[in-house]
């Protein structure tokens, strides 16, 4: 976006995580006036680093669009990827009202449904409903390699989609995951804990376990 003297009104930060700062100060040096919205996916400590330079922090919004797949490139772009999809909306103690209205108004504009939290519900949400499935999707993704061709060419539908997660960019998660692990850590210990009593089950033949293992799995 431009200003009629020529100038960006606004600058869009899409950058892996460890970037992102170092990015937004470069920017601000050169563009001190216009609005920045920074698109990723851990805001906590992201926000408060920002809040340590009140000019930038008045004119700085932070958004996830929870939007994103498996592949990357502009070859697998997809006209409606943003449609109906949450467009969370993250700000610091400083930023203004126009600032963050930019920021709603271009996920409006993309067909996304507009939520708006801090940084740490933020990433205590998606360690929840992104960063979890991740794990467990490269989990699994990497129990096939000891597993033929032949016998994975029979799966359904089912396999396809518990793994399509693991085919991910492996630098960015990483960073991801290592950014979030305060809300994460603990989540993955319940997951853990529930597999090994399904274990434990198993090896003691003990249904009962099994079975409850299933229908809290099918509760929630």
């Amino acid at each position: 976006l431009q200003r009629t003297d020529g100038k960006p009104a606004g600058v869009l930060v899409a950058a892996p995580p460890k970037s992102v700062l170092s990015i937004l100060h470069e920017e601000f040096a050169k563009n001190p006036e216009a609005i920045f919205i920074e698109v990723g996916g851990i805001k906590s400590e992201l926000l408060h680093e920002v809040e340590a330079f009140s000019e930038l922090a008045r004119n700085f919004v932070s958004v996830h669009p929870m939007a994103g797949r498996e592949k990357s490139g502009p070859e697998s772009a997809r006209a409606d990827l943003f449609d109906s999809r949450a467009w969370i909306i993250s700000k610091t103690s400083k930023t203004g009202d126009e600032a963050r209205k930019i920021a709603k108004t271009i996920g409006e504009l993309l067909g996304s449904s507009i939520y708006e939290m801090s940084g740490n519900e933020h990433d205590e949400t998606i360690a929840t409903i992104s960063h979890l499935p991740q794990i467990l999707s490269s989990a699994l993704g990497a129990a096939l390699l000891s597993s033929n061709s032949e016998s994975l060419n029979l799966a359904g539908q089912g396999l396809r989609d518990v793994s399509r997660l693991a085919d991910s960019d492996a630098e960015l998660w990483s960073e991801l995951l290592v950014g979030n692990t305060g809300p994460l850590v603990p989540k993955l210990a319940e997951v853990i804990n529930r597999l090994s009593a399904l274990q434990a089950g198993l090896v003691s033949k003990d249904q009962d376990a099994i079975k409850s293992f299933l229908l809290e799995g099918r509760k929630g």
